[in-house]
């Protein structure tokens, strides 16, 4: 069960529970991979980006899932 204290959310998608963190590492990672920060990061997911959208949810989900792909997030539905 998510422990929302943390910051973590339960999702249902692909016939799946996936947990979801945006952890200072995560958000670490995400700034990596962008090659942006926090706040430019968010600012591109506002303006629509939908590549922003999926290192987001990818980043979210590596605390859980270490080993998930921005292919595999990306396929999330």
């Amino acid at each position: 069960m998510a422990n929302p204290m943390k910051g973590e959310v339960d999702i249902e998608a692909c016939g799946e529970q996936l947990r979801l963190i945006l952890s200072f590492n995560a958000i670490a990672e995400l700034e990596e991979e962008a090659g942006q920060t926090l706040a430019e990061a968010m600012a591109a997911l506002e303006a629509g980006s939908v590549r922003i959208m999926r290192l987001i949810l990818w980043a979210a989900m590596r605390d859980h899932r270490p080993g998930t792909t921005l292919r595999q997030a990306g396929a999330v539905d």
